[in-house]
């Protein structure tokens, strides 16, 4: 585990103790429900999600998680996006993607979370959501857009779980 996660994980912890702590010694009652409502403030829920991988063949992206996989079709400079960050590769000018990287490290902006959560119209849908300070913001994203980001961020991309499940084929 790198020093930058082991210290986010710490922090994590610090905080859920000092809110559990604070809370016993408050004069007002508390609720199992109120000590998780306190720590869904700080991180978002994965409830009715799973977490997916990301694989790409040309222009197809391919989903998988919890024995499916979803595919769908990309054009050629999002297929190479998604490459230049799957291969962990940089290249010799910033792509959108890397730009928006950087912008959110020159400005304290933390990914708290990317999910693929819908599909209407036959068209996927997700939403990224960014942290700053103690101001959050969630933000619809295209999903080749939100898998683009989660690997250039590091974050886990995740899918509503009744969409994998209808939309994706079975795998195992």
């Amino acid at each position: 585990m790198s020093s930058k996660k082991l210290v986010v994980l710490l922090l994590i912890i610090g905080f859920v103790v000092g809110v559990w702590i604070g809370v016993f010694f408050s004069s007002t009652p508390t609720t199992k429900e109120t000590i998780l409502q306190l720590v869904e403030d700080i991180i978002p829920s994965t409830r009715g999600l799973t977490r997916i991988t990301v694989g790409l063949d040309r222009t197809t992206i391919m989903l998988s998680g919890a024995c499916r996989t979803v595919s769908f079709d990309i054009t050629n400079d999002q297929a190479y996006s998604i490459t230049q960050g799957l291969y962990n590769q940089t290249p010799v000018r910033p792509l959108t993607h890397d730009l928006l990287h950087d912008v959110f490290d020159n400005f304290d902006i933390r990914v708290k979370q990317i999910q693929i959560d819908r599909y209407e119209e036959e068209v996927y849908k997700a939403h990224l959501y960014l942290e700053r300070n103690d101001s959050s913001v969630e933000l619809d994203i295209r999903p080749s857009d939100a898998i683009a980001l989660s690997l250039r961020e590091n974050v886990p991309l995740y899918m509503n779980t009744t969409v994998l499940e209808t939309q994706g084929t079975k795998t195992c």
